[in-house]
Order: C-alpha cells, then structure tokens, then sequence
C-alpha cells in the first residue's frame, strides 16, 4: 500500500491582546462561523465514487457495508454521505420524552456530535478555556495554531479512501502530542485539538496551544517533525 506523505505547518502565533480566533487567517478578528470549513485545497476532485475503505480489517459501520465478491466490503463515499444525511434527519427528529411522578411530561432532543448545538457546545468550551486562561495569565497568554495534514492522493494521484486518510492522519498523533510537551516542558501551556474537514472532505487537525510567556512559529519545528517522521513511510 502507499502511504502519501504528510504535511504540517504552523498557520499563526499571536501576540498577548489577540484571541486565537483573531489569529486565525480565514476570519480576521471575528469568530469562525460554524460552517466555515478549511481552504480547499488545490486540484480538488470529485471523490464520491472512492470507496470509503479498501484495506482489510479497517473497522466500519454496519450501515455503509455490504457482502461483495471479496467479503465485506464499504460503500462509496458518496451513499456512505447519503445514508449519513438519513441516519442524522432521523436521528434529529427523534425526541426523548420523561415524565414525573405527577404524569407531567417534556420532550426534548438529545443532541449527537454532528448537531448545530452540540457545535455550540465544543465553540463555548474553547472559548471558555481562553476565557479562564487569560484571567489567570492576563497579558502573557499567548496562542498558536499548528495544523497538520496529509496527501489526499496516493503515488499515482488517484484519491484515497477517506477513513484510511484519517487513520494515517492520526497515526502520528501521540508522536506530535510528546513533542509538543517537550518543547514546552518547564512552562504553563494548555492545548486544544479540532478535526475539520477541507472542501474536498478530505480531514486536517487543528491544535491551539495556549502558552504563558512569548511563543514563535520557529519552536514548533519539533512537533511538525514529529508529524512528518510518522507519515512519512
């Protein structure tokens, strides 16, 4: 099988009276609507026809599999996409009803992960982590996003299987998260990791890091280093 290589870079590092939201460059000063998705990235294709998986033992959901000649195999992405849209519209008219011991009930719904108020959520735990930082570091707080990536095509430009990218994309995330601690080791810093999708689907990871004290681009070379020596095989 061939492995694409990885990419890593670190997209911004603010100074003490930016937030990370205003570091970011496709939002200047603002925050990033939730829809918003990454840059698309160039020579963008249609992949809908791409199985979601092709390697043995990858581990799928029932839902976007069937029995073929070679045993279980996973649908393309574009039903796999098609059964999702069918899965959330049922899943988001479905209600929770509880009722007490007077016989009074309330129905509610539960949101999942892929719910707009579950966005909400994640968006007010990071906004509250920066909050809480910033009152205890006040103008020390300093942030930076580093991005890390991988192809979306193999040695012969045809795309890749969408779950196979995200599992070398994540495989070398233990590798980044050691380095990280080690060019941090000795100071007050938190992090916080995000998945988002580019135009073509295809996953990147986003992490902010949240230090006391100066911070440059030129001190994340260790942790992209990391990132490329695990992705690149």
């Amino acid at each position: 099988m061939a492995v694409a290589v990885a990419v890593a870079g670190v997209v911004a590092v603010s100074a003490p009276d930016q937030s990370a939201a205003s570091a970011t460059p496709s939002a200047p000063g603002s925050r990033l609507p939730l829809s918003n998705r990454a840059d698309e990235q160039t020579g963008a294709f249609e992949a809908s026809t791409v199985r979601l998986a092709e390697e043995d033992g990858t581990k799928l959901r029932e839902e976007v599999t069937f029995d073929g000649t070679r045993g279980v195999q996973s649908v393309p992405w574009g039903v796999g996409i098609e059964r999702f849209a069918g899965w959330y519209s049922e899943k988001r008219d479905t209600q929770i009803v509880v009722e007490n011991e007077v016989n009074e009930r309330e129905a509610f719904r539960t949101p999942n992960r892929f719910t707009p108020e579950y966005r909400e959520m994640l968006y007010a735990k990071a906004q509250s982590l920066e909050r809480e930082l910033r009152e205890r570091w006040g103008r020390l707080l300093h942030t930076g996003i580093v991005t890390l990536t991988a192809s979306s095509t193999d040695d012969e430009g045809r795309p890749r299987p969408p779950v196979e990218h995200l599992l070398d994309l994540l495989e070398s995330w233990e590798a980044v998260r050691r380095a990280l601690s080690r060019i941090l080791e000795g100071r007050d810093w938190e992090y916080l990791a995000i998945l988002e999708p580019h135009e073509s689907g295809y996953t990147h990871v986003h992490i902010g890091v949240f230090t006391k004290g100066p911070i440059v681009a030129e001190q994340f070379q260790p942790v992209l280093d990391a990132h490329l020596r695990k992705r690149t095989l």
